[in-house]
């Protein structure tokens, strides 16, 4: 175990050297917004992808999506898409990858995101180096999968649930911090590769972390958690 995560560790320490060479600069900082409706959809699956940046993500959109993007090139405008098949609505927002590798001392790159808090979602967060601010526990998800690559996430789950949710969030290099509801059963399995786990008020049982609400709600938070270079802190919020 220990020899396949030092692997791992020098496998993500190759990556943060890849994304720190040949880094490009910016010119003048511009914001631009965004809205996309829901089309008749009455549900929606959103793919995030953002190669290097910051990105926040929180609820209390009107519209599926209410953005606002600050970025300093026209190569590095993010790509809305947005179709409707069916019932369901399928989003994607994408940094492009013809714009080069971004250099986040010398520039300012952010996503805001807002979105609805009562349309059903499946949502999939892929953020190659930076940082995440995710204010997640508005919105109505039934699944989330949040893989980061070099750089740490902040993920609030703490809301009030209607339905079950299913989530997998990877670390590479960079710790993440998750706050968990207090009153909605949950139950966290964490890996932490070179780095521990702080859980401080929950019940552990090996990798398993669970609060007093577990077993007990009807509706449970299921959730997976893995980091390779950095450690877990799991908090109880609200």
């Amino acid at each position: 175990m220990a020899k396949r995560t030092l692997g791992k560790a020098a496998l993500l320490a190759l990556m943060v050297a890849a994304l720190l060479t040949g880094c490009v600069g910016g010119g003048e900082v511009r914001t631009d917004t965004e809205r996309v409706g829901l089309g008749g959809a009455e549900s929606a699956q959103v793919q995030i992808t953002m190669s290097a940046g910051g990105l926040v993500i929180h609820g209390g959109a009107e519209d599926l999506l209410e953005a606002e993007f600050t970025y300093s090139s026209d190569k590095w405008k993010p790509e809305v898409h947005y179709t409707v098949r069916g019932s369901e609505g399928l989003l994607t927002i994408t940094q492009p990858s013809e714009g080069g590798t971004i250099s986040l001392p010398d520039v300012e790159y952010k996503w805001d995101l807002r979105f609805n808090n009562e349309v059903p979602m499946e949502m999939q967060i892929d953020i190659g180096a930076g940082g995440g601010e995710l204010q997640l526990g508005d919105l109505s998800l039934r699944e989330l999968n949040i893989d980061v690559g070099v750089g740490g996430a902040d993920i609030d789950l703490t809301g009030d649930w209607e339905a079950d949710l299913e989530a997998s969030i990877h670390g590479g290099v960079g710790g993440v911090n998750l706050v968990l509801p207090r009153d909605v059963g949950v139950r966290v399995e964490a890996d932490a590769g070179l780095g521990g786990v702080n859980a401080e008020g929950l019940n552990r049982d090996g990798d398993v972390y669970t609060n007093d609400a577990y077993g007990q709600t009807d509706v449970t938070l299921e959730i997976r958690v893995e980091v390779g270079v950095g450690g877990v802190e799991l908090d109880l919020g609200g």
